[in-house]
């Protein structure tokens, strides 16, 4: 610890001496990057303090001897978690942090609303006696893919996107920062962009030809050899630029107009008030619900406004839906006054018989054991609004111990049939030998998975598929085990155990399955149906994880594309088919005896 304190205040010391010398006007130097989680190895926060108090003091030292005024900034990021920058300030409080800046980053996909970053600014600002500012920020202007190597804001994914993926949305978003941090008053110092120049390296379809210039000048945050010290991350995802469609150039680096923005929240601008999207309805149901559409859309302007406006839905759309099968429909809208059209895109889920899957009420219907120590009412679990899949709140695991524990619900009275039981998980759990499982118990038998987590919003979706049979109704057992060392963490969520195929009556076993087919992908039919898949029948078995990033309500719903249909088992015969059997077995016994009969004569005659 001496070795890194040491090392810590010379490099920052002759740091800044040498851009001084160098005339680089210094005003603030930042102590590490979005250290939430740690600083150079360190992570607990006496540590951290005293690696962050150490340059503190190179940076006091030469502002002294130069005699020019250079301000200390700490950096974190997520504020939308609650309460969060307060325990931070009161950890540097307690452990008398030197510093002038609390700095954070602010990504409206990921840290929430601005009304939100606003308040707790402006909270830190005046419990803490602190300048506040966002050291990083950024937006989308397409959604279009610069390089091949795939960006942070896709279209479909999961993120909460507040404002129009478009230049005048990406300009939009920033100024709210701006904004946000004005409000805060004079500890309210400013906003940095991060990263406006980042622009692709390559074409998309040649992304192998790509990577070999990423490879030999670079282009993304890290190249593959950076996993030889950080395998779990910069291991994984080195290569190209992940915010090309972020960047305030477009991707031959012709600058756009977003790039305004910085002169005209000085200036101001005017400019002729247009609609730049309609906010789309996504309503999701279960099978059987009633769907209720709302009389009102918001449509929304340039200036950053809404306004909600009557819509007419399409008659021909609803009546395509069909509320007794999974699926996911479209449904067009006329807006009173305006030429754009609304989009309704229905999601029907299969009946859900997990209760509380989405963790949105409390624990009540869940059990969560220790299997370390079953006396030890600690399970590293807890509910929590930490990065959720679908909804406000999550399953949250994290733990300072090893952790190996359960969550389990007990499911009565199910029907035969074939079930799937579907959850989202992401995280890490660290060690040489972590294990997620998801897992089935009816009686003896025992149906399970494994999913394997590789990281943050990485979401994993195993499904485990049994068959239940008999005459009786069932009870069964879902659980969820985690298994990993000291400092794993993450979230599950949306835990969903649906009947993807139904027995036909016992009249009609016998015969063989009716074959089915896929359901056609690239069409344009306003209902997308799920297609068929072998159901399992065997007491004990494993399915591989057949989907990866379940991302928005519309598109993880949509993956029911990937349930199967209800297959009637196999059926018996009528007594009228038995009769043509019978007579079939008759004809050919006797064309066997004239056959039979024909040789002989035939070999009569030879022998003769």
């Amino acid at each position: 610890m001496n070795q890194k304190k040491e090392a810590l205040y010379n490099y920052t010391y002759e740091s800044i001496q040498r851009l001084l010398s160098a005339g680089v006007d210094v005003g603030m130097v930042q102590i590490g990057n979005e250290t939430n989680n740690g600083l150079a190895g360190e992570t607990s926060w006496e540590a951290m303090s005293q690696l962050f108090n150490k340059g503190s003091q190179a940076v006091r030292k030469i502002s002294a001897e130069q005699n020019t005024l250079i301000k200390v900034a700490l950096h974190f990021t997520n504020p939308e978690k609650v309460d969060w920058y307060h325990s931070i300030g009161q950890k540097l409080k307690e452990n008398n942090v030197d510093y002038d800046i609390f700095a954070s980053s602010y990504y409206p996909y990921w840290h929430g609303t601005i009304e939100n970053l606003q308040s707790v600014l402006t909270d830190y600002a005046t419990r803490y006696d602190k300048e506040v500012m966002i050291a990083e920020t950024s937006y989308a202007y397409t959604f279009a893919e610069g390089d091949g190597h795939g960006n942070t804001i896709q279209e479909n994914d999961d993120s909460t996107l507040y404002y129009p993926v478009s230049v005048q949305g990406q300009a939009t978003a920033v100024r709210e920062v701006f904004q946000a941090v004005q409000n805060v008053g004079t500890k309210g110092l400013g906003v940095f962009y991060w990263e406006p120049a980042w622009i692709p390296v390559g074409i998309p379809n040649q992304k192998t030809a790509n990577q070999e210039k990423w490879e030999t000048y670079g282009s993304g945050w890290a190249s593959s050899f950076a996993g030889e010290y950080d395998s779990a991350d910069a291991g994984k995802w080195y290569g190209g630029s992940a915010i090309d469609n972020q960047a305030l150039f477009d991707f031959v680096g012709k600058p756009l107009a977003s790039a305004n923005i910085f002169q005209y929240i000085k200036t101001g601008s005017i400019a002729e008030k247009k609609v730049v999207s309609v906010s789309e309805v996504k309503p999701t149901i279960e099978v059987g619900s009633a769907l209720s559409l709302p009389e009102t859309v918001q449509v929304n302007f340039n200036d950053n406004s809404s306004q909600e406006v009557s819509v007419v839905w399409n008659k021909d759309d609803l009546a395509n839906i069909n509320a007794n099968e999974p699926g996911t429909y479209v449904v067009k809208g006329a807006i009173q006054g305006y030429e754009q059209q609304a989009t309704a895109t229905v999601t029907i889920l299969a009946k859900n018989y997990v209760t509380n899957g989405g963790f949105e009420q409390e624990l009540a219907t869940w059990q969560l054991k220790n299997l370390l120590d079953p006396n030890d009412t600690a399970t590293g679990m807890s509910r929590s609004w930490d990065d959720p899949a679908e909804g406000t709140w999550s399953l949250h695991f994290y733990s300072e111990q090893a952790i190996h524990s359960v969550a389990s619900q007990v499911i009565s009275n199910l029907t035969v049939g074939t079930y799937q039981l579907i959850a989202s998980i992401q995280g890490e759990l660290k060690g040489n030998e972590p294990k997620a499982m998801l897992r089935v118990k009816v009686g003896d038998d025992i149906y399970e998975t494994g999913a394997t987590l590789d990281g943050w919003r990485n979401w994993q979706t195993p499904i485990v598929q049994f068959e239940l049979t008999g005459d009786t109704t069932k009870n069964v057992t879902i659980e969820i085990e985690l298994q990993g060392d000291a400092g794993s963490w993450g979230t599950i969520d949306d835990i969903r155990l649906i009947q993807s195929a139904v027995p036909t009556s016992p009249s009609e076993e016998g015969t063989e399955p009716e074959e089915t087919t896929p359901s056609e992908e690239g069409t344009e039919p306003e209902v997308t149906k799920p297609s068929e898949k072998d159901t399992g029948t065997e007491s004990t078995k494993s399915i591989e994880d057949e989907k990866q990033d379940s991302e928005k309500v519309v598109e993880r719903t949509s993956n029911q594309k990937n349930e199967p249909k209800a297959e009637s088992l196999p059926k018996t015969g009528s007594r009228g088919s038995m009769k043509l059997v019978l007579l079939g077995s008759l004809l050919l016994s006797i064309c066997g005896i004239i056959v039979v009969k024909t040789i002989i004569a035939r070999k009569s005659r030879v022998d003769g």
